[in-house]
């Protein structure tokens, strides 16, 4: 991610926290500064915040980026 979609992202997870009540253990935030962010690591990572949500829990997926150098295979997108 460019450091415009960093500090995009850091202000909704201040938004959710502070202003929307959401809990900051709550909150994830991946990019790819923290680690290679790529097809099979997103999913992954999806994964694992599927599994944790319960009936009732609100869930806000947020993608930033500013497109692909190569071409992603269907399942990558989610219907």
């Amino acid at each position: 991610l460019r450091s415009g979609s960093v500090s995009g992202i850091r202000r909704v997870q201040e938004t959710l926290v502070n202003k929307l009540g959401f809990k900051s253990i709550n909150v994830e935030v991946l990019t790819d500064l923290e680690k290679s962010m790529d097809e099979v690591s997103l999913l992954s990572e999806l994964d694992k915040m599927a599994n944790k949500a319960t009936s009732g829990d609100e869930v806000v997926f947020l993608l930033s980026g500013h497109g692909a150098t190569n071409p992603l295979s269907p399942s990558f997108f989610i219907d």
